[in-house]
């Protein structure tokens, strides 16, 4: 059944939507429809809205599984405590060695040589430690930015069925969104990410990013208050917590870092195969007037290039 639906939006003409280019149908309850661009638009609810058949999964599941575990297995691994402290040690050992060649009795202390010793092998361990940090919040963040690329790249192939609307405009939209608009034009779909069980972890990998990126700032004070348990000072046993945590003291564990990746797991493998247009949720009240700014800009940028 073709259902004639008023928008209540922008454009002022009617499209018709051909036999369906092999999208599968599903439902047959009328449909609110998307209030934007169009005064009327002849669209079927039970058309696919949007459409992520599981042969299409590894596309973006395998690349993250990859990433992940080579992470850990190349470079993780050789940060653990362990092997800190061991290259610690070896840096201590060869100053021994290399004590015998100036090392006289006559003019040096042999208490000075051993605490040197400690010095060095303490020097040694902090410097591995803060390469360990910031080497898994690099980590952190490409895992990330890899994830969020792949879905824009998702909601923009998908995008191409959004009949009611320039492709060229949402998907310059699309990538220009910030997360929680993301979250927000998912939901309009019909997809629940907020209640998916990994979306907290989620939410803090992109909060933990934002961090790592633009250090001291709103990000932060955010994350401090919402997960502190990324700061170092308060991820020490018995650590009293009389100050707030500082943007330096950013850190993700390797335990962390693993649940940000079965997160992100967990998040493709719960997406819907398919959403039809009759079970979209309520336009987000901003999508209208960014949608215009976006549309404006591109035919801007159209006049301009037409001079």
């Amino acid at each position: 059944m073709i259902l004639t639906v008023q928008l209540d939006g922008f454009f002022s003409s009617v499209f018709n939507l051909d036999s369906g280019m092999g999208r599968k149908k599903q439902s047959n309850r009328s449909v609110s429809a998307p209030a934007v661009d169009a005064e009327k638009e002849i669209i079927d609810p039970r058309w696919n809205i949007f459409f992520f058949a599981a042969i299409d999964r590894p596309w973006v599941l395998n690349p993250h599984l990859f990433y992940a575990e080579q992470a850990q297995e190349r470079l993780l691994s050789q940060f653990s405590d362990v092997e800190i402290r061991s290259e610690a040690t070896k840096k201590g050992e060869s100053f021994i060695e290399s004590a015998g060649d100036w090392f006289n009795p006559d003019y040096h202390d042999e208490s000075d040589v051993y605490e040197n010793i400690e010095q060095i092998e303490a020097c040694h361990w902090v410097a591995l430690r803060e390469m360990k940090v910031t080497v898994t919040l690099s980590l952190t963040a490409g895992m990330y930015h890899q994830f969020d690329k792949a879905l824009r790249d998702l909601l923009i192939r998908e995008a191409r069925s959004w009949r009611w609307l320039d492709m060229v405009v949402i998907s310059d939209l699309i990538w220009n969104l910030s997360f929680p608009r993301l979250m927000d034009l998912m939901e309009w779909l019909g997809i629940e990410v907020r209640n998916m069980p990994c979306f907290l972890l989620i939410s803090a990998c992109h909060q933990v990013v934002n961090v790592y990126k633009h250090g001291d700032g709103d990000a932060h004070q955010k994350l401090v208050n919402a997960h502190p348990e990324y700061y170092s000072v308060w991820q020490c046993e018995g650590y009293p917590q009389e100050r707030p945590a500082r943007h330096e003291e950013l850190e993700v564990s390797e335990e962390q870092f693993r649940e940000f990746a079965e997160a992100i797991t967990v998040f493709w493998k719960s997406l819907p195969e398919g959403l039809s247009y009759s079970g979209m949720g309520k336009e987000p009240k901003w999508f209208g007037k960014a949608y215009e700014k976006v549309k404006c800009d591109k035919e801007k940028r159209e006049r301009k290039a037409e001079e």
